[in-house]
């Protein structure tokens, strides 16, 4: 993801409840979509995701790691991440995930957005800037000490994150996610679940927790 800085400061509406800015299309659509996005530590990276509707996905970061998921109609998610660099093949549900220290939801992995757990105040941005996808801009204000901002560019068309910027301690907006393009997929009859190479270590995490 570029990082990049924006002068002056948007005008901003009225408070919204979460529901009233981050829309959800029905049926849900089936994209595939590039983006860049930068992680906690600062690092950029290549993304790449294929979404079936509500229920199964596909992510690809830098070429590299693939991690599958799919989602049952009791919201239970499974996944599959495969390491081609070191040769390992991991599986867990979301429940067992969540035990050894991993938040990612399927909101998050599916839409790169989810309800923050802390207190929040979300409000629209009346001017917004420019995307390679047509969305709308909203601000998070995290209630926290150290009160962070982020603005959002959600598509209703996509339900996705189109563009996430944080604002930092200079004031200026830094990009933490960008979509570069986006197009429209048909349902795979079978949605694909990977099978393990023999060369591969192998461990399911779900079933080592229950062991212990």
């Amino acid at each position: 993801m570029i990082a990049g800085s924006f002068l002056g400061h948007p005008s901003i509406a009225a408070t919204m409840e979460w529901d009233q800015v981050f829309v959800h299309s029905l049926p849900e659509p089936s994209f595939k979509l590039q983006a860049n996005y930068r992680d906690e530590a600062g690092h950029l990276h290549q993304l790449k995701l294929e979404r079936h509707a509500s229920h199964w996905l596909h992510r690809v970061t830098d070429n590299q790691l693939s991690l599958f998921a799919t989602r049952g109609s009791g919201e239970q998610m499974q996944i599959r991440l495969v390491d081609p660099v070191h040769k390992k093949v991991i599986d867990a549900q979301r429940t067992a995930l969540y035990q050894v220290g991993i938040f990612e939801d399927w909101e998050q992995l599916a839409t790169h957005l989810s309800k923050p757990k802390q207190a929040f105040e979300l409000e629209k941005v009346d001017k917004p800037r420019e995307t390679a996808v047509d969305c709308h801009w909203s601000q998070i204000t995290i209630k926290t000490a150290e009160h962070p901002h982020y603005q959002v560019c959600w598509s209703s068309k996509w339900n996705s994150v189109i563009s996430l910027q944080k604002q930092q301690n200079t004031g200026e907006w830094q990009s933490l996610f960008e979509v570069v393009a986006i197009s429209v997929i048909p349902i795979k009859e079978k949605d694909v679940w990977p099978a393990i190479p023999a060369n591969y270590q192998y461990s399911n995490i779900t079933e080592d927790l229950q062991a212990d």
